[in-house]
């Protein structure tokens, strides 16, 4: 391995390559949101068996499309990451859940920064995957710092506040006298 000045071409070849993995990724997801209907099946555990096979299925499509591509040119190298981005995708899903299945710790329960570097790696650490930040979940009503929940403003009826809270503050603004 040698590194040198990149020239126009290999630039061309490196965007194409990552823009082709990421474009690859993203079909990915959609291929399995297309064949996967989790609700076919009754029984949780056969479902997903059959999702495992599905991304196994589009592991080996991936990587024998990969395979089979051969040409120099951007449009041979972006069909190649494409489908490069369609195994790693998948296999990186595949792995996440047979991480989970196997015991491997999510990381904000792991014990040991170990186990925690673990979890990460396989995939189970991070904030994004459907729970909201950290894997907590959120819930509605809270607020925060961006949307704080301010019961005084809820007589519009626009917020999270439950129909009887509204009542008593609406009763109150309307007992006092606010011009004066």
């Amino acid at each position: 391995m040698k590194f040198k000045k990149p020239t126009e071409k290999t630039g061309k070849d490196t965007v194409a390559t990552a823009g082709g993995v990421v474009v690859g990724s993203m079909v990915s997801r959609a291929l399995m949101g297309f064949i996967d209907k989790p609700e076919e099946q009754a029984d949780i555990k056969k479902a997903e068996n059959a999702t495992l096979m599905k991304r196994g299925v589009l592991v080996l499509a991936g990587g024998i499309t990969a395979a089979f591509v051969d040409g120099t040119d951007t449009v041979a190298t972006v069909v190649k990451a494409v489908a490069i981005g369609v195994a790693v995708q998948q296999g990186l899903e595949a792995i996440k859940t047979l991480s989970a299945r196997g015991g491997v710790a999510d990381a904000s329960t792991a014990t040991t920064t170990a186990k925690k570097a673990i979890a990460n790696a396989v995939g189970l650490g991070c904030a994004c995957d459907g729970n909201g930040l950290n894997g907590r979940k959120r819930s509605r009503g809270r607020g925060g710092l961006r949307y704080p929940v301010i019961q005084e403003y809820a007589q519009s009826g626009m917020d999270y506040a439950p129909q009887q809270a509204v009542q008593p503050i609406i009763a109150g603004f309307a007992t006092r006298n606010i011009l004066g």
